[in-house]
C-alpha cells in the first residue's frame, strides 16, 4: 500500500480557525497517534502535529498502509472533540500532484497554491486566481486584473483602425471654410498596427480648387509633431466618391494613442463637401469638452499649407460639424 492525501481545511463555523495546530490519530477515540508525512515518500513527522497555513489549509500524507480515515484533535480547543478527515482519493487530484508539486503536467512547480515562479509562469505574490505565462503578463498581486492592452471597438470590427465618427451614421455632408485649418482628434486602440491611410468620402466635388493648397495630414496629440502627410489632394477632391488617402510614410502606432487628423481645404469658388454627422446647434458635438480636447476643432484662415506644428492646442476653437474620417 501507499500513503494516501489529505487535504485539510478550517470550516468557518463549528470547526478550527486557521493556522491551529492538530494531531492526527488513527482511530475514532483519538488516542493512537497516526504514522503521517508531509509529503508521499516522506518521513514520519514527529507527535503526528501539524499546522494549517495563513489560508486555513494543509496537505498530509496518511499512514504507509494505505489508511483513507484519520481522525484530527486541537489541542488548544478540546471542546471541538476528534474530528474524522476522509482520504483525497481522486484520482485526477492525485495524477495532478504527483507531476510535481500541485500543480497540472504541463507546468513546472508551483507551491502553495501557485506562489512559487518558473520559466514558463510569471510571479505571483499573494493568492493568485490565475497563472499567466510570462509572455502574457506581468506580475499579478492577488489575482489581479490584466492591463488591456488591444480590445475590440466598431471602428475595428468594421475594417478600419480608427474613426472620428461611424462613416454608417452619417447622413449628409458639409463644406469647410477655404483657408482654415480643421483638427480632428482620434484615438486608435490597437497594439500592433500600422497607420498608412487616411479615408473619407467627397460627396460634392469641390470647385475651383487651389493646386497644391488642399491638404491633410496626421499629427501628434498635442498638434507639435506632423507624423506625416498624404500629398496634394486637389484632384481627388474635385470628384464624388471614397478617398483612400495614402500617408507619404506610414506611421508605427503606439498602443492607445490619441490623435489629429487635420486638413485645410482652398478655393477660388467651392471646397469639397465631406461626409458628416450631426450639425447640431452650439458646441454639442464637443459636449463637456474643452480645448484642447474638443473632438472637432478649427485654427482660423488664412492657411494655405499644414504647418509642422500646430498653433497651441489651447487656443483650438470648437466648431459643431463632426467631419467624418478614417484611419487604415
Amino acid at each position: 500500500m501507499a500513503r494516501l492525501k489529505f487535504v485539510v481545511k478550517a470550516r468557518r463555523r463549528g470547526g478550527p480557525l486557521a493556522t491551529s495546530t492538530y494531531v492526527a490519530y488513527s482511530d475514532s477515540a483519538g488516542t493512537v497517534e497516526a504514522d503521517i508525512s508531509l509529503t508521499s515518500g516522506g518521513a514520519a513527522i514527529a507527535g503526528s502535529t501539524f499546522t494549517l497555513d495563513e489560508f486555513g489549509k494543509a496537505t498530509i500524507w496518511g499512514p504507509p498502509d494505505g489508511t483513507s480515515n484519520l481522525y484530527l484533535r486541537v489541542p488548544a480547543d478540546p471542546s471541538l472533540g476528534v474530528q474524522e478527515v476522509e482520504a483525497d482519493t481522486d484520482p485526477r487530484l492525485d495524477a495532478i500532484e504527483a507531476a510535481g508539486g500541485g500543480v497540472h503536467p504541463n507546468l513546472a512547480t508551483h507551491d502553495a497554491m501557485g506562489l512559487a515562479t518558473d520559466a514558463e509562469l510569471t510571479t505571483h505574490a499573494g493568492l493568485p486566481n490565475v497563472h499567466h505565462a510570462q509572455t502574457h503578463a506581468a506580475s499579478h498581486i492577488q489575482g489581479g486584473a490584466d492591463v488591456v492592452t488591444d480590445y475590440p471597438n466598431p471602428a475595428r470590427q468594421a475594417g478600419y483602425l480608427a474613426w472620428t465618427h461611424d462613416p454608417g451614421l452619417c447622413w449628409t455632408q458639409t463644406a469647410p471654410a477655404v483657408g482654415y485649418l480643421y483638427v480632428m482628434r482620434i484615438f486608435v486602440p490597437a497594439t500592433t498596427s500600422t497607420i498608412t491611410k487616411i479615408v473619407t468620402y467627397v460627396q460634392l466635388g469641390g470647385v475651383g480648387l487651389t493646386s497644391g493648397q488642399n491638404l491633410i495630414a496626421l499629427y501628434s496629440d498635442d498638434g507639435q509633431t506632423k507624423h506625416s502627410e498624404c500629398g496634394d489632394q486637389t484632384t481627388p477632391w474635385a470628384s464624388v466618391g471614397s478617398k483612400n488617402m495614402t500617408l507619404t510614410t506610414p506611421k508605427a502606432n503606439t498602443v492607445d494613442t490619441f490623435y489629429r487628423i487635420v486638413f485645410v481645404s482652398n478655393a477660388s469658388s467651392t471646397a469639397p463637401s465631406f461626409l458628416r454627422g450631426s450639425t447640431l446647434s452650439g458646441d454639442a458635438v464637443n459636449v463637456g469638452l474643452v480645448a484642447p480636447n474638443f473632438r472637432y476643432g478649427f485654427f482660423n484662415a488664412p492657411n494655405t499649407s499644414l504647418p509642422a506644428s500646430l498653433p497651441a492646442m489651447s487656443g483650438l476653437g470648437s466648431i459643431n460639424v463632426s467631419f467624418t474620417f478614417c484611419l487604415l
